[in-house]
């Protein structure tokens, strides 16, 4: 749980009635490698801090007549997760997010948000923030997606270094936009130096 006070008061002090407050409202789950954190079509209810492990985002997309994932997001510790649209508007998520490791998160619900935000209206400028930190990174992945293959891999391993260590290569190459063989010739070029 500190972690995520060392980042928040990072991106504006918190009140002593806020941090008490939040620290009251916090509760701690652990998720196993492999358990589903959410489902297409359940609502996203919490907003998580990842203090432990690995998380994906994906999608199933249908592709030339077959069901195959499209992972979106992966995040490690320390990062903020939940599914954008879902948590936002409290719609059926169209996304499942699952534990590549075993995880700890620590998660309030949407409505202790919204209620943290309007008891404490200073709280309102850490979810501004938080929100545009979500929105440049997406912003940032999906231009990296129209990169050449290339610089596409290299841009995700600069990005996310932990990647290929921690990230079975399928996962890897779907959320990097490639198919398994595709990702497979890029990674032999640049190791050869091409």
């Amino acid at each position: 749980m500190e972690q995520l006070f060392i980042s928040l008061h990072g991106i504006k002090s918190l009140s002593p009635g806020l941090e008490t407050w939040l620290r009251s409202k916090l509760k701690k789950a652990r998720f196993k490698k492999g358990d589903q954190i959410l489902k297409e079509g359940q609502i996203c209810r919490n907003i998580y801090f990842l203090e432990s492990g690995l998380i994906r985002v994906f999608q199933l997309v249908k592709e030339n007549g077959d069901l195959r994932e499209k992972t979106s997001w992966i995040q490690n510790e320390g990062e903020i997760f939940i599914s954008v649209n879902s948590f936002f508007n409290q719609a059926p998520s169209l996304e499942y997010i699952e534990a590549l490791e075993d995880c700890i998160v620590w998660y309030i619900t949407f409505e202790e948000l919204e209620k943290a935000c309007s008891l404490y209206p200073e709280f309102d400028r850490h979810a501004s923030v938080i929100k545009s930190q979500y929105y440049t990174i997406g912003y940032e992945r999906s231009q990296a997606w129209k990169k050449p293959n290339k610089e596409r891999y290299l841009y995700f391993l600069e990005k996310q270094p932990w990647l290929l260590s921690r990230v079975s290569n399928e996962h890897v190459a779907s959320y990097m936009g490639f198919s398994p063989t595709t990702f497979f010739t890029v990674r032999k070029e640049l190791a050869k130096g091409k």
